[in-house]
């Protein structure tokens, strides 16, 4: 079942009319708080809050799709496409690529938008002798007042491998998260504030809309507007 995502900027409180059986009112919290999974059946079915995350990754192990928190200022930008640049990357680089989210397709988040097909998937390219995506790029990632360099090392059947530090490369980390224990859900999350997977939608049986928070300029003509989530 295709889920659809609904992201407002100008109202706390949302009404909607569902299938002209009544009026439904729901509250996001203050400042967009919570992403609010909602079941045209069943109504509410999830309050999330919607700042414990920075990485959505895809439970689809054929996509290789991660996104970013953008709604919440996470930004990511790619600074090298040789890993061996690894011990000299210490700033965001001139020639530096920033990377969002589709705002059309959530199945092409930031991680991924600039693949080219024929087996890249972006960060990563696909290997037909041991099917798995590796890695092939460096990363720095911006949230809340941290900044670090990251490297998805690889996936293989819905398990990311990550390296990620600090610009001059201390506190370096390993870290993993296996979508393949969440195939019920669209994604899984991770909170790279507490290292940490976040499991924070219901199943997906359980919701067709989800509330979350959109960004964007509305005073500015299309074509001028600069839209995130």
């Amino acid at each position: 079942m295709n889920k659809f995502f609904f992201s407002l900027l100008f109202s706390i409180s949302i009404l909607f009319n569902v299938q002209s059986q009544g009026l439904v009112e729901f509250s996001m919290g203050s400042g967009y708080a919570y992403d609010i999974f909602y079941s045209l059946n069943n109504g509410i079915t999830g309050y999330a809050d919607r700042t414990n995350w920075e990485l959505a990754f895809s439970t689809n192990p054929s996509n290789n799709n991660i996104r970013i928190n953008s709604g919440s200022g996470v930004t990511l930008f790619k600074v090298s496409e040789n890993l061996d640049d690894w011990g000299q990357i210490e700033s965001i680089t001139s020639n530096a690529a920033q990377l969002r989210n589709s705002y059309t397709d959530w199945s092409m988040g930031a991680f991924v938008s600039d693949a080219i097909g024929d087996l890249n998937y972006g960060w990563g390219n696909y290997n037909l002798d041991t099917y798995t995506t590796e890695g092939n790029s460096i990363y720095i990632i911006n949230y809340g007042s941290e900044s670090k360099k990251m490297i998805i090392n690889s996936a293989f059947n819905g398990l990311f491998n990550i390296t990620i530090s600090n610009l001059d490369g201390s506190n370096e980390a390993n870290f993993s998260v296996n979508t393949a224990n969440y195939i019920n859900k669209k994604f899984i999350y991770y909170s790279l504030i507490n290292m940490q997977t976040i499991d924070r939608e219901p199943d997906v049986d359980n919701w067709d809309l989800v509330f979350t928070k959109y960004e964007a300029d509305l005073n500015k003509s299309n074509n001028d507007s600069e839209l995130f989530y």
